[in-house]
């Protein structure tokens, strides 16, 4: 059915969208609305959008199927919303920033509405591991803040008696790295299977995890380049001394940061030369290879030992 925008977004940073269809738009550059007297950032790579509807106190969006959306708050307000949780790929609160990750998980268009709140984000955006509602439907509109059903925190759980200490601690559990290899630049807002693979690569490493527990985290990694994903490449960029804070490519997946994840996921090494061009190498040889190396140096050195028996055995 044929849609129009009904609400005319204002703050906004133009161009908001550029028309895809005679009965959706597709979202092009990040864009700013004011919703409840505050500024959310809405982005997208290729989000099909139906319509948005701009409230007094929320705003609605209909997203076409496969769509992705991030809404982000960058005071860090609580982001409530009536997506279940098939529709919700991002939940984050990552240095007062809060950003929830919407998608249209189902063959057919979903309308969801989101309702800044004047509370601040603490570990998710929504300060809440589950949603008020489990298909995605609308809850009230936005026109004049009609009834959002808004996402209750959950009871924390009473923490348990500690165990006795042991001597030695358990090392933190890291995700597999992928063989994967990367040729194009990723920075905030992109979407992509690139992406997850490159969360899980910093997820290996225990200095460079995109998030402890929660949505980024190993085994939970996501499509969505957010801030959490920012702040990690950062401390993967510093660790490895590739980029620092006021330095070109700080926070972004260029050449050299690509060429250290190519290294890490193929087992090979990286070099830079005077001009400073980044390579990499062939990946070090098999643990089969080594096997046969090892056993030819022995066999070597039976042989040369026979050898020496045989001449003492002339000795007089």
């Amino acid at each position: 059915m044929k849609k129009q925008l009904l609400t005319i977004i204002t703050s906004l940073a133009l161009p908001l969208v550029s028309f895809a269809g005679a009965s959706d738009v597709t979202m092009t550059t990040a864009s700013v609305i004011s919703v409840g007297g505050y500024s959310l950032t809405v982005s997208g790579t290729s989000a099909v959008v139906e319509s948005i509807t701009v409230g007094a106190s929320s705003f609605s969006v209909t997203l076409q199927p496969t769509s992705v959306i991030a809404v982000s708050s960058a005071s860090g307000q609580v982001l409530a919303t009536n997506a279940g949780e098939a529709n919700i790929t991002g939940n984050q609160c990552v240095g007062g920033v809060s950003t929830l990750t919407l998608s249209s998980a189902s063959g057919a268009a979903v309308t969801l509405t989101v309702t800044p709140s004047s509370s601040t984000c603490s570990g998710t955006a929504t300060n809440s591991s589950s949603t008020s509602n489990s298909n995605g439907a609308p809850g009230g509109g936005g026109g004049g803040g009609g009834s959002v059903n808004m996402i209750t925190p959950a009871t924390p759980a009473t923490p348990a008696t500690p165990a006795v200490p042991t001597v030695s601690k358990a090392v933190p559990a890291t995700s597999a790295i992928p063989a994967y290899v990367f040729k194009k630049v990723l920075g905030p807002g992109s979407v992509s299977a690139d992406v997850k693979a490159l969360q899980q690569i910093l997820n290996s490493d225990p200095d460079t995890r995109v998030s402890t527990a929660g949505v980024g985290s190993s085994g939970k990694e996501t499509t969505f380049f957010g801030n959490a994903t920012k702040a990690a490449i950062q401390k993967f960029q510093v660790k490895h001394k590739i980029a620092k804070l006021g330095e070109a490519g700080y926070g972004t997946l260029g050449p050299k940061t690509r060429a250290k994840l190519n290294e890490i996921a193929k087992g090979g090494s990286v070099s830079t030369d005077a001009s400073g061009s980044t390579s990499v190498s062939a990946p070090a040889q098999s643990s089969a290879n080594n096997t046969a190396d090892i056993a030819k140096q022995l066999n070597d050195s039976l042989k040369l030992l026979k050898e020496l028996q045989e001449k003492l055995k002339t000795v007089k």
